[in-house]
Parts: C-alpha cells; sequence; structure tokens
C-alpha cells in the first residue's frame, strides 16, 4: 500500500514492504526509492512498464517529469500488455512522484486504471492525506476500505495540536496497518499489505530525509 501527505512545508510519503506473489506473502520488498535528488517515487504493479524509460528525466522539472511519464507510459502499454497476454501478472501499473513545484510540495499519481491521465495533488494550508486506490472500480468494498484508511489518518491527525514530519510519518504507517487489517476481512482474506514501512519526506527547499529505514 502507499499513502501520502502534503503540507505547505514538507510532504511524506509511505510505502509499506509486502509484496504477494506465488501464493506467499514476503515483507522484506522495499518500494519506496530516492531518484535524482529531486523526488519521491514508488510504484505497484508490473515493472514492464519501466524499460525504456529515461533516468535523467528525472534531474528536470517536475511538470516536464510529468508530461514525458505519461507519454512513456501510454506509449509502452501496448506492447506490457502483448508481453503479459499469456501471464499471471496483469498489465496494470501504478506510479506515485512526489517532489517540489515552485517551493509547494506535490504529489502525482500515475495510474493505468486512469490510461495514466497524471492526477495531482499540491499542498495547501490544510494537511492532506492521499492512498492509493489500485484495482477495479468496481470492488466497492475495496474503495470503502481505502475511504475509511483515508478517514482514519485525517481523524488521528486532529488529536494532536503539533504536527511533526515524525508524527505524520507515524500516522502514514498506521493507517497503511489499518488498511491492512480491514482488508483481512473481506474477500480471499489474504493480507495484500503490511510488513516493515518505509518513510520518505520532502520539504519545500527540495531536500529529501529518510524518516524510517534507509529510502533506497
Amino acid at each position: 500500500m502507499i499513502a501520502a501527505a502534503l503540507m505547505p512545508e514538507y510532504g511524506i510519503m509511505a510505502a509499506d514492504s509486502a509484496m504477494y506473489r506465488n501464493d506467499v506473502m514476503e515483507f522484506q520488498t522495499q518500494k519506496l526509492m530516492r531518484i535524482g535528488d529531486k523526488y519521491l517515487v514508488t510504484v505497484v504493479g508490473a515493472s514492464l512498464y519501466l524499460r525504456r524509460i529515461n533516468p535523467h528525466i528525472f534531474m528536470d522539472k517536475i511538470d516536464t517529469v510529468t508530461r514525458y511519464l505519461e507519454e512513456h507510459f501510454l506509449h509502452i502499454q501496448p506492447s506490457v500488455r502483448e508481453d503479459l497476454k499469456d501471464s499471471d501478472l496483469k498489465p496494470h501499473f501504478c506510479l506515485y512522484l512526489m517532489g517540489i513545484d515552485h517551493s509547494v510540495p506535490t504529489l502525482i499519481e500515475f495510474n493505468s486504471f486512469q490510461d495514466f491521465k497524471p492526477k495531482i495533488y499540491r499542498a495547501t494550508r490544510e494537511i492532506k492525506f492521499t492512498t492509493l486506490f489500485y484495482g477495479d472500480d468496481e470492488n466497492k468494498e475495496k474503495q470503502e476500505i481505502f475511504k475509511n484508511t483515508t478517514g482514519y489518518m485525517e481523524k488521528s491527525i486532529k488529536e494532536y495540536k503539533r504536527v511533526t514530519p515524525g508524527l505524520v510519518g507515524e500516522i502514514l504507517t498506521r493507517g497503511i496497518y489499518h488498511k491492512a487489517d480491514l482488508e483481512m476481512k473481506i474477500g480471499e482474506k489474504r493480507k495484500y499489505a503490511g510488513g516493515v514501512v518505509t518513510v520518505g519526506m520532502i520539504d519545500k527547499t527540495g531536500k529529501i530525509t529518510g524518516l524510517s529505514n534507509l529510502v533506497s
């Protein structure tokens, strides 16, 4: 699971380390990356979408990176679908990109379920939480779980008069485990989220700090 929070002074992203494959849940897969000393990035889904991506693009400003990634994902999507047509792996993919746009912490979501049209979140005066809903839009139970998780984090932050990056990181971590607990109660009742959570912060000057275990 991916969760993030935006405030005027900083943005924080958290990703769990759980990966479900071959009917086994692994918990040591780190998903949160620091790229180009300018961005926090995490992905979910088919890594084939990252083929032939230009790594130097992440040295550029965020609007340029956004345009490039949208075009890249749309261009490579047909070949990914073709390569995976006989595979158990679905051709689904999402990337979260967090950076700074004119001194404002900004989060961009690219989601194959939304045809990779960039979804942009910008910091405002009030803290803004977001969780990635990755999956079939018709799955009402999962929709409710993600809404519940976001609401849980929004309610939790209100209990504190003074908000710090460490506190926000803790609440994002709690949100991820909350979602995992809820998901265990529905459908296949499998643990699809959890493990060690990696948390990273980028402040409005662009400085990136790991708030938990190391951000690769």
